[in-house]
């Protein structure tokens, strides 16, 4: 049985930060560094007229300007924006075994109407193998605008960090394998359309010891 966790438990702790210095993975303009595998994945409007990613089934890419060497890709970090709209679930895919997306074992990320979740899967089709699970509601779709969570994932060599929008403390850690496909991530939208916003890449920094820095 998952066990509901509300806050981080004690586990390896960050050595690193997100900088100011993002590179966008869509720019509202052009979907083709996506590579669909299901589903059909479009360009389309938020209820706040911001330009999304929409689609059903998965899509993924390549995230460019990491350094890749024989001790695997330097630590970056990535984010994207998932507004559920009317679907179960959606998920981000990373640290894959293998280039075979469908084939091969990776970390998850699920955000669905039951709350979020850590887990791993074998390859795509596998059961997902939850090894954290937070209970939440869903964010609505009300007269401020869309119902968006923000998801970050950042590798950071040994470890693998998720954080929630802006919490200072991820709510789940995996192990990250240095030689594994780490620079290809996929969205699986589950259940309907799923808008995905604010999709970017982000650099990141030794953490200060230096007070307010």
């Amino acid at each position: 049985a998952s066990i509901v966790l509300p806050r981080y438990l004690a586990g390896p702790e960050p050595i690193l930060q997100r900088t100011l210095r993002e590179t966008a993975l869509f720019d509202g303009e052009n979907v083709e560094p996506w590579r669909a595998s299901g589903g059909l994945w479009r360009i389309g409007q938020d209820d706040d007229g911001g330009r999304v990613l929409i689609g059903h089934g998965a899509a993924s890419r390549i995230i460019p300007g990491i350094e890749n060497s024989g001790a695997g890709v330097s630590p970056f970090a990535f984010q994207v924006g998932v507004d559920l709209v009317g679907a179960e679930a959606a998920e981000v895919h990373f640290g894959f075994e293998g280039d075979d997306l469908d084939r091969s074992a990776r970390w998850v990320v699920r955000y669905g109407v039951d709350g979020l979740v850590l887990g791993r899967r074998e390859a795509m089709d596998a059961q997902l193998d939850i090894r954290r699970e937070r209970t939440m509601p869903p964010r609505t779709r009300d007269d401020e605008g869309p119902g968006y969570h923000h998801l970050y994932v950042e590798y950071q060599g040994e470890y693998w960090f998720a954080f929630l929008d802006d919490e200072s403390e991820p709510f789940a850690h995996a192990t990250a394998n240095p030689q594994a496909n780490n620079r290809t991530i996929q969205l699986v939208a589950m259940g309907g359309d799923v808008h995905f916003s604010d999709i970017t890449s982000i650099e990141l920094r030794a953490k200060s010891t230096e007070p307010g820095l």
